[in-house]
């Protein structure tokens, strides 16, 4: 039996998300993938840390775009556990290859089920876990705004 198709148009009837106000961010506990369950920045939260020894101008320099990005990895569409592998082998290779300047797209979380930002909780966590990490923020509209961070890596 064959049914009739009425119309060949789709109908999306998806809402745009609500803007999110960066001055009076929310958190949330969230578990992800790879087992990280902890507090978690909400889709627009602006994200920075900074070692106490780290030079004001040095991160004025990276909040501003001042700072020329060496190389760029985007975590897009991957799960928490092939992010987090391909994460540690990027910051590895910038290591050894001598780069100073790094841009991480994360994303948003606009696609995660819970709509909260898996991937940036991800790379918020781990990178202040690094040694290596002298800084970070999230990056310029430009760059991708809180869907990505600039950082800055010490050898």
């Amino acid at each position: 039996m064959i049914e009739k198709i009425e119309s060949d148009r789709v109908v999306l009837a998806s809402e745009k998300p609500k803007p999110i106000n960066s001055r009076t961010p929310t958190i949330s506990q969230v578990e992800t993938d790879s087992g990280f369950s902890s507090l978690v920045p909400v889709m627009g939260e602006k994200l920075f840390y900074a070692r106490p020894s780290t030079p004001r101008k040095t991160i004025n320099a990276l909040r501003k775009g001042k700072i020329e990005i060496e190389s760029t990895l985007d975590l897009h569409g991957l799960t928490s556990r092939q992010a987090e592998q391909l994460l540690s082998k990027f910051m590895q290779q910038s290591l050894r290859d001598g780069l100073f300047s790094l841009l991480i797209v994360h994303g948003k979380g606009f696609g995660s089920p819970q709509k909260h930002p898996v991937l940036k909780n991800l790379v918020n966590n781990w990178l202040r876990n690094q040694d290596y990490v002298i800084t970070f923020c999230s990056a310029g509209h430009h760059d991708g705004g809180t869907g990505a961070v600039r950082v800055l890596i010490d050898h």
